[in-house]
């Protein structure tokens, strides 16, 4: 059964979209827990893994946030308060069709060698800007994966945040989106949930 998308005063007004790799269970869990589930947010989230891994890594976020939180299926609806996750060894990315924002999960080649790919998950929001509040987060990571989305994501208008040296478990992704200028704000994984919630209150 489809899920239909929300209506009425919890309607999706914002969308946030985190990248991370090596070190990512660990910060995603951190990052949820520590995250409240704000009214009119959705999240989608791409974490390096191969097939079979990313249902735990859901179920296990689930439990400890007050996010709904779930591997992503072709076709479903984005709803607030919902964080989807992209299944391991498929890309997912945001559709914008006229009843709302689904999703759209493939298998297809890899992209930098990744797949799920956060640059496609990234790109895929960009011409979101002026529907919604878009943030992107990118997190620890081997790799330069994500940079060049994060640059577009700020190109067009969204907030755009880089996990700091200080905590990043590896500091790959992070640095090669902040040398390429594409982070509005550089800080540890301690302070981004509240970056959050002090952009998304105000959507």
């Amino acid at each position: 059964m489809d899920i239909v998308p929300d209506a009425g005063p919890s309607r999706l007004r914002a969308l946030v979209v985190i990248g991370t790799s090596t070190g990512g269970p660990k910060a995603l869990t951190e990052l949820f827990s520590a995250l409240p589930a704000v009214d009119g947010v959705a999240c989608c989230v791409v974490q390096h893994m191969p097939a079979g891994f990313t249902a735990n890594l859901a179920k296990r976020l689930n439990e400890n946030s007050e996010w709904a939180v779930a591997e992503g299926r072709d076709g479903e609806f984005v709803q607030a308060g919902h964080a989807y996750i992209a299944p391991g060894g498929m890309h997912m990315r945001v559709q914008s069709p006229s009843q709302g924002l689904s999703l759209s999960i493939r298998r297809e080649e890899p992209v930098g060698g990744h797949q799920p790919s956060v640059d496609v998950l990234f790109h895929s929001t960009t011409d979101l800007a002026h529907r919604l509040r878009l943030v992107g987060v990118l997190l620890t990571g081997m790799g330069k994966d994500g940079a060049d989305g994060l640059w577009q994501l700020r190109q067009s208008g969204a907030l755009t945040i880089a996990e700091s040296r200080e905590t990043a478990v590896i500091y790959g992704m992070p640095r090669a989106a902040v040398e390429r200028g594409a982070a509005m704000e550089i800080a540890p994984l301690s302070s981004i949930p509240n970056l959050l919630l002090a952009n998304l209150q105000r959507a």
